[in-house]
């Protein structure tokens, strides 16, 4: 029962993460500050695929906490990638608890 109760964990996690926006480009701005609580917000120099109906906002398109370890790891990889012009691949997780206009991101790949 364990088992299968892991599996089905597993393909729904996946298809979670394969209907969630996802991007592969440059990364063009990274914005924060007192007003936005610890979230970071991400703009990309093209339009990410599969965005959730509640990501809308006409400029950002990722959003992270910045005050988490997880957070802090994202700011460091995408501060890198923005300086050094690296391609990156982003993917968020279809939701958007942060700013309720912009996809909370889920992963990184720097290129």
């Amino acid at each position: 029962m364990k088992f299968h109760l892991i599996i089905l964990t597993a393909i729904l996690s996946l298809s979670t993460l394969a209907q969630a926006g996802s991007y592969s480009g440059r990364v063009l701005a990274i914005q924060s500050g007192l007003e936005y609580n610890g979230s970071v917000l991400v703009k990309l120099d093209g339009e990410p695929l599969n965005m959730p109906e509640c990501s809308h906002h006409t400029t950002w398109h990722f959003a992270f906490d910045g005050r988490t370890e997880t957070g802090k790891t994202f700011l460091s990889m995408l501060l890198a990638a923005f300086s050094d012009g690296n391609t990156v691949a982003i993917y968020g997780t279809n939701n958007c608890t942060l700013w309720p206009t912009i996809e909370d991101l889920d992963l990184i790949n720097i290129r």
